[in-house]
């Protein structure tokens, strides 16, 4: 269905937020996200779906953006490939701030909840890199 012009506005005003605040905060910008296409998708989808508050699509856009590079980190290092320049603990400040990103939202147990899945394959992620 498509979203109405209302929903559609805020859904890009929340994308444009988001992607400045990543590259603010980390210098990260949208040219140096792998599979922007595909974050941008999911994100239009939860931010149409909740309604999430600036902060929450923050924190959302933050972990789809630590999801799509750890599952990239993984593929690669699993066939052997040794990634130069992108450590898990150069990412881990990112996760960080999606948390405090979440705190700060009045919306934040939506929020966690909505990003259950997402959440757990994160954490295994990391703890898949990190050994």
């Amino acid at each position: 269905m498509p979203l109405d012009s209302h929903t559609s506005d805020y859904c890009a005003k929340q994308w444009a937020i988001c992607t400045r605040s990543l590259e603010n905060e980390f210098d990260i910008g949208t040219p140096r996200v792998h599979l922007i296409g595909e974050i941008e998708n999911i994100f239009f989808d939860f931010v149409e779906r909740n309604h999430f508050s600036e902060n929450a699509c923050i924190s959302l856009y933050y972990r789809l953006f630590l999801f799509s590079t750890l599952v990239l980190m993984q593929v690669i290092e699993s066939k052997g490939v040794h990634v130069e320049g992108v450590a898990l603990s150069d990412l881990k400040p990112v996760w960080t701030s999606s948390l405090k990103w979440s705190a700060l939202a009045d919306d934040t147990a939506d929020l966690e909840t909505a990003l259950g899945n997402i959440n757990y394959s994160l954490k295994l992620l990391m703890h898949d890199l990190d050994g």
